[in-house]
């Protein structure tokens, strides 16, 4: 497949899933993996692309193409380098694996993702100040390990992650994740969002988000998680029903025992968390939880 053929496909699930462009007819976005691989088999230019989801039944897709103003827009998304999609090598593996067509098929990004294997974080806005110390520490194990650290990139323990990660690694290997609009922050630092330029916070883009940083990582560490209240108590709770990775929870918080109980790994040293980083995290299995939660495996790209 050449660069013509990859940006066409590139083009293509931009036109279809990316949020902030002209709209377009609403779609199903559980069959995104279909018109995935009907592209990848048909590996034409973006003028044919429109004929090759319609001779693969795929006809809303394909109706959806008609639009040329959407498909101009995705064009110069991509071309910018302003979208990272399924199509792309560095776009994480793990998603696929884990979320299969949950996972996003397009995001905004900021930068060039890494592709070595990531250490997540998502923790209290509002820490005291031993969490805020054991984040910072974990951002640099992160670093010390060669891995990525991924966050949510808020205030409180979030930013603490990052700058530890930032006071021994590089900025190319942090990542942030965020809820709204892509804006700027440390320099050199990754951002992705699924959400449209300038859209702001709330609370459902918050928990795709975190979902998104779980099964990103082979571990992720709660720090001061509240029981049953807030976003670092559900996040977690929600990746160890579903199984997205391994879930390690800073000892001390209110949540932290009730999370254990759920399947967490308790941590109170960042040696704990290197153990916890280090054991081989397990993967969601489809069958156990139903098509709401992990709807349809995505297919195998070689």
């Amino acid at each position: 497949m050449d660069k013509g053929e990859l940006d066409a496909i590139r083009t293509v699930l931009c036109a279809l899933y990316l949020r902030g462009g002209p709209k377009v007819s609403r779609l199903s976005r559980a069959r995104w993996p279909k018109v995935l691989h009907a592209l990848r088999v048909a590996a034409v230019p973006l003028d044919d692309c429109e004929d090759a989801l319609r001779s693969s039944g795929l006809w809303p897709e394909a109706m959806a193409l008609a639009c040329p103003d959407r498909l101009a827009w995705s064009a110069r998304q991509v071309a910018q380098k302003t979208v990272l999609t399924a199509a792309d090598d560095s776009y994480p593996l793990r998603w696929l694996r884990v979320l299969g067509s949950g996972a996003p098929p397009c995001l905004w990004i900021e930068g060039s993702l890494p592709t070595a294997p990531a250490v997540g974080l998502a923790g209290s806005r509002q820490p005291g100040s031993a969490a805020l110390t054991y984040s910072w520490d974990s951002g640099r194990l992160a670093m010390s390990l060669g891995r990525v650290l991924v966050s949510g990139g808020a205030q409180g323990c979030d930013a603490a992650a990052a700058q530890g990660a930032l006071s021994l690694g590089d900025a190319a290997r942090v990542v942030e994740i965020l809820p709204h609009g892509l804006r700027r922050g440390a320099p050199g630092v990754v951002r992705l969002s699924v959400c449209a330029p300038g859209s702001s916070f709330s609370s459902a883009q918050a928990m795709e988000r975190n979902a998104l940083i779980y099964a990103m990582s082979d571990c992720t560490v709660a720090v001061e998680a509240r029981l049953k209240e807030g976003g670092t108590w559900a996040g977690a709770a929600d990746a160890l029903r579903r199984r997205l990775c391994r879930v390690a929870v800073y000892q001390g918080s209110g949540g932290s025992d009730a999370l254990q109980a759920l399947g967490a790994v308790g941590v109170s040293t960042v040696e704990d968390l290197r153990e916890a980083v280090l054991n081989p995290a397990p993967l969601a299995q489809p069958e156990l939880f139903g098509a709401n939660i992990v709807r349809e495996q995505a297919f195998t790209y070689g």
